[in-house]
């Protein structure tokens, strides 16, 4: 998990004399001033109070879900993912306690965790694996495939931990969806948006694609081979990051590949993030193009 320096730096502690007003209390004993936190990102806001409730995991709690994948790294979809208001922490003692800050759940049974930590505070954090199985039994596909395709893509996790961390869990609710969902994840989503893309696909019930396709010297984001179909995001850091001189040259680039994918008699649909941000933009474009139907059962 990484915070600029620049917003780390603004997170305090209280102080003698210091006013209060001023400041936005992020858990017990956190405060950031209030004229610069209305301007963080909510990735940043999110973050700054997993550290903030850090202390509280010391021995009979854990940071689980979406918190625990936040901590590892994993990247979330911006004006997409769904966070909770306040981070998730899973208390191995019966009960539930509660907090003005923190999301509390319970656990009769302990799982595995690791004590990681992170700018000089100690906290417990759900294994890897844990933290994919949870987000599978009630998450949102548009926070789940992101995360786990990135924590697989990482290496941070694998199939067999996470089908291990299923069996845990076995005989409790939505269990089920989380099994269905893990198969589904792969590690050829090399992007938060393509894994939106196929979140999107799966939730609203359509054939998913192949991904990484290879034609000729190019390797394609998604096809449906038996349509001749490709779909392709197209994001701004595509055109103004790809090795070239300026924008002018990124386009010319696509063009080229367009027309070579053209003349093996396949068609290409562009996606922009804002199909993402709109999904029924993409489901309505898929379904235009005779994208057939496949349920999942979520």
């Amino acid at each position: 998990m990484k915070i600029e320096n620049d917003v780390l730096k603004l997170l305090t502690k209280r102080r003698p004399g210091m006013d209060v007003k001023k400041f936005y209390k992020i858990g017990r004993g956190f405060y950031y001033p209030l004229n610069e936190w209305v301007y963080l990102y909510e990735i940043d806001r999110f973050k700054l109070r997993i550290i903030a409730t850090a202390s509280q995991t010391r021995g009979t709690a854990y940071f689980s879900g979406l918190t625990a994948a936040i901590i590892y790294g994993a990247p979330v979809p911006a004006g997409i993912a769904k966070l909770p208001f306040r981070p998730e922490i899973t208390n191995i003692k019966s009960g539930r306690s509660k907090s003005k800050y923190v999301e509390y759940k319970s656990t009769k049974r302990q799982i595995e965790c690791q004590c990681i930590n992170l700018y000089g505070i100690s906290m417990y954090v759900a294994m890897p694996a844990f933290a994919v199985a949870e987000m599978g039994k009630t998450d949102i596909l548009t926070n789940i495939f992101p995360v786990a395709d990135y924590l697989l893509r990482e290496g941070r996790v694998s199939r067999e931990e996470i089908d291990r961390a299923l069996a845990f869990y076995k005989g409790t609710k939505g269990v089920g969806r989380a099994k269905k969902i893990a198969k589904l994840l792969s590690v050829f989503s090399e992007s938060v948006a393509e894994s939106v893309t196929k979140a999107i696909i799966v939730g609203n019930d359509l054939q998913l694609p192949v991904q990484q396709y290879v034609l000729g010297k190019y390797r394609i984001d998604f096809v449906w081979p038996m349509l001749k179909l490709i779909l392709e995001f197209d994001g701004l850091e595509k055109l103004l990051n790809m090795g070239k001189k300026d924008i002018v040259e990124n386009l010319e680039a696509m063009f080229e590949r367009d027309d070579f994918i053209a003349t093996n008699g396949f068609r290409v649909l562009h996606v922009l993030y804002s199909y993402l941000l709109y999904p029924e933009k993409l489901v309505t474009l898929l379904k235009k193009n005779g994208i057939p139907r496949h349920k999942y059962g979520l």
